[in-house]
C-alpha cells in the first residue's frame, strides 16, 4: 500500500480527507491560532456524550487529562481539561457518515467545534456505525492494525484536536511530526509520529506566545524562528548588571545584582520581560572564564545576586553572560561587563 495522508479541511470545524505532503521552508507554527480563552489556566470540564468502549474513554482520558497538561510539553498557561461527569464540554464517538462539524465531507476522521467556550465539542469517528470505503479503523481497538486497513491512533487524534479548543491552529503549515501535531496532515500506521501523543516544541510554543509561560523555570517551546525580533537560535535574551564599577574594603565582600530576563520586545507577546528563572548567569574574571556563576531567580527587578570576594589592593574585569542550551528556545544574553576592587580605602 503507498503511503497516504490526511489533512485538514477549516479551522475549528474540520474533516479529514487524503492528500499530498506539502513542502514548506521555514516555521510557522502559530498560523491561525489565538488565545481563544480569557483567564489563565481555566479549567474545561468535559464529559463523554454517551456510554462508549473502554478502549476509547481511556484513550481519551489519558490525551486531555493528562497528555495535553504534561509540564514538559506544554509549559503554558492555556486551558486545562478535567474530565468530569456533566461537564460542559462533550466528546464524541460519533457515527456519522459525513462530518459533524459542518463540512459535510464523508472522509472524515475527527473534528472538533465550540473552541474559546465551555461547551466545546471533540468528535471520533465511530467505523462500525460509519464505515468508510478505505476500510478505516482505530489501531486502539485491538492494539493492532489488522490486514488491509489504515489505522489511526486515537490518541495522536485527539492530542490534535484538543489545540483546536485551545488554540484554533487555522491554515497550519507542515512541519513534521518531530515539531508539531498540528500540521495540514495527519500520519496513518505506522509512519513517523503516527503514535505521537502529546503536544511537540512548536505546539508549545504556540501555546507560550499565547498564554505565558506555567513556571518561569520551565522549558520554552524552542520554535520562535517565525517571531519578529527572534536570535540565532531563540528569543532573545538581556542580563543586566546594577552597576559598572565596585569597591569594598580590604576583606570585605561585594555583592554585585541584577536581572536576567527574555528581552521585551512587542513580537515576543507575554513572553517578553519574562524573568528566567533558574537559569545560570556565568562571570568571567579577567580572563579566567566561568569564574563563578549565580542563579536567577523569578521574581521582578533584580532577580540574582553574586557575593564577590578578591586579594587586597587588587582590581577584577567580570564580563556577565547567560549562555543557551541546545533546545531551550533561547538566545545567548549580551555580555555586560563591570570592575570590581578591594583597597585600604574605605
Amino acid at each position: 500500500m503507498s503511503p497516504k495522508r490526511v489533512g485538514r479541511l477549516a479551522v475549528l470545524s474540520v474533516a479529514l480527507v487524503l492528500l499530498s505532503p506539502v513542502a514548506v521552508s521555514a516555521h510557522s507554527p502559530t498560523a491561525g491560532s489565538s488565545r481563544l480563552y480569557t483567564n489563565d489556566n481555566q479549567t474545561l470540564n468535559w464529559d463523554f456524550a454517551a456510554a462508549y468502549p473502554a478502549w476509547l474513554t481511556t484513550a481519551v482520558k489519558e490525551s486531555l487529562d493528562t497528555n495535553y497538561d504534561d509540564p514538559a510539553t506544554n509549559n503554558s498557561r492555556s486551558p486545562h481539561f478535567v474530565f468530569a461527569a456533566g461537564g460542559a464540554g462533550d466528546v464524541f464517538y460519533s457515527g456519522m457518515g459525513t462530518s459533524p462539524c459542518g463540512t459535510g465531507n464523508p472522509d472524515w476522521l475527527q473534528c472538533a467545534n465550540g473552541g474559546g467556550t465551555t461547551t466545546w465539542n471533540i468528535y471520533v469517528r465511530n467505523f462500525v456505525a460509519a464505515p468508510h470505503a478505505g476500510n478505516w479503523t482505530w489501531w486502539d481497538i485491538t492494539s493492532s492494525c489488522p490486514s488491509g486497513s489504515l489505522c489511526w491512533y486515537v490518541r495522536r487524534a485527539v492530542i490534535h484536536e484538543s489545540l483546536h479548543v485551545t488554540l484554533g491552529v487555522g491554515g497550519h503549515d507542515e512541519q513534521g511530526e518531530t515539531n508539531t501535531v498540528m500540521g495540514a496532515t495527519a500520519p496513518w500506521w505506522a509512519n513517523s509520529g503516527w503514535n505521537t501523543t502529546k503536544l511537540r516544541r512548536c505546539d508549545e510554543a504556540a501555546a507560550q506566545l499565547a498564554y505565558d509561560l506555567r513556571t518561569w523555570d520551565g522549558p520554552y517551546g524552542d520554535c520562535f524562528d517565525h517571531v519578529t525580533g527572534h536570535g540565532t537560535s531563540g528569543l532573545l535574551t538581556n542580563l543586566t548588571v546594577t552597576g559598572t564599577g565596585f569597591h569594598e574594603c580590604n576583606g570585605y565582600a561585594i555583592s554585585v545584582t541584577g536581572r536576567l530576563e527574555v528581552t521585551d520586545l512587542a513580537g515576543y507577546g507575554r513572553l517578553g520581560g519574562n524573568p528566567l528563572s533558574g537559569r545560570t548567569v556565568w562571570f568571567d574574571r579577567s580572563g579566567v572564564l566561568k569564574y563563578t556563576s549565580a542563579v536567577a531567580g523569578g521574581s521582578a527587578g533584580d532577580n540574582w545576586s553574586r557575593s564577590l570576594t578578591g586579594s587586597a589592593n587588587t582590581s577584577y574585569t567580570y564580563t556577565a553572560h547567560f549562555d543557551d542550551a541546545s533546545g531551550d528556545g533561547l538566545d545567548d544574553s549580551n555580555k555586560p561587563t563591570f570592575t570590581a576592587s578591594w583597597s585600604n580605602a574605605c
